[in-house]
């Protein structure tokens, strides 16, 4: 896990009674308080120095990986950081800022030079069988390729996506009630509790550094309404770009492996998780090749 971050422990009171195992930390300048165990207090403790966050995950997971498995560390010094606990500098898109992303996707789509067909995901299509209608959700949903399927199956549409030019675009092509689109950061856009039963993922979460990606996974799964399904396809580690040193390429992401996927939606019933490697004649550089992770779940 790479996590820019750099954090220490700020205005924070520690009370511990050891008799049993009770810990409560008080931020007297928030007002923020936690009740936890010993092992919240070791987590806190790692920052009695200005600490790099993922050097203080790897030494906690070290040490104990029953008791401090890396997704819920991610999840508990996030919380601890927005609550002011610790403070520091959180950057919080390591692989591209977010105003160069916009601005290059604006730039695609204001030009309509694509690097893919825009045609319907095939692979989300060999699904179909499980795809009954109701509220669908794409986050990244770009210039909509997927749109039109899932009408005709029946769902209504809430696409976002971090561009504004394709937002527009979608806007003037599907006028219908059944359709709607937010120009919003996919970590930012509030995904209300089990309403969806479709959420589409497509080639976007590669863009997240991995503590994003956890919080993301997170308000995904609990967006899904029960029997909700859950669809991802993105760059795998036998990408060719998973080998290219990020100072020579543009286009360098997160790159997934069935494991990881598997860690990450762990509540979900598997359907399909799978490695793919093909070749796309629309793809710039690589030699034409893709390779992809996709996973499709439910959630019981």
């Amino acid at each position: 896990f790479s996590v820019e971050m750099e954090l220490e422990m700020a205005h924070t009171i520690v009370v511990y009674r050891e008799t049993v195992n009770r810990l409560l930390i008080y931020n007297w300048e928030t007002h923020h308080y936690m009740h936890g165990n010993q092992n919240l207090f070791l987590v806190l403790n790692a920052f009695n120095v200005k600490r790099n966050v993922s050097s203080v995950i790897k030494q906690l997971y070290e040490k104990d990986p029953e008791t401090f498995p890396t997704d819920q560390l991610i999840i508990l010094i996030e919380k601890m950081f927005f609550d002011k606990y610790l403070v520091g500098t959180y950057n919080k898109h390591d692989i591209k800022n977010t105003q160069q992303l916009k601005n290059e996707y604006n730039d695609i789509y204001k030009a309509e030079k694509y690097f893919y067909k825009l045609e319907t995901d095939q692979i989300l299509m060999s699904y179909t069988k499980y795809l009954k209608g109701g509220q669908a959700l794409e986050l990244g949903i770009g210039m909509g390729k997927n749109i039109q399927y899932l009408l005709d199956l029946g769902y209504t549409i809430t696409g976002v996506d971090i561009s504004d030019i394709a937002i527009s675009k979608l806007k003037q092509k599907y006028s219908s009630d059944k359709c709607r689109f937010y120009v919003e950061d996919i970590c930012e856009f509030e995904i209300p509790a089990n309403h969806f039963s479709l959420i589409v993922c497509s080639m976007v979460l590669s863009y997240l550094k991995d503590t994003e990606l956890v919080l993301l996974i997170k308000k995904v799964i609990q967006g899904l309404s029960q029997g909700g399904c859950l669809y991802i396809v993105d760059l795998s580690e036998n990408d060719p770009l998973y080998k290219i040193s990020p100072q020579y390429t543009t286009d360098h992401r997160n790159f997934f492996n069935r494991e990881k996927l598997q860690k990450l939606l762990e509540d979900l019933q598997i359907i399909e998780l799978s490695d793919i490697y093909r070749k796309n004649e629309r793809r710039v550089g690589c030699d034409g090749y893709f390779g992809l992770t996709v996973y499709f779940g439910i959630k019981k």
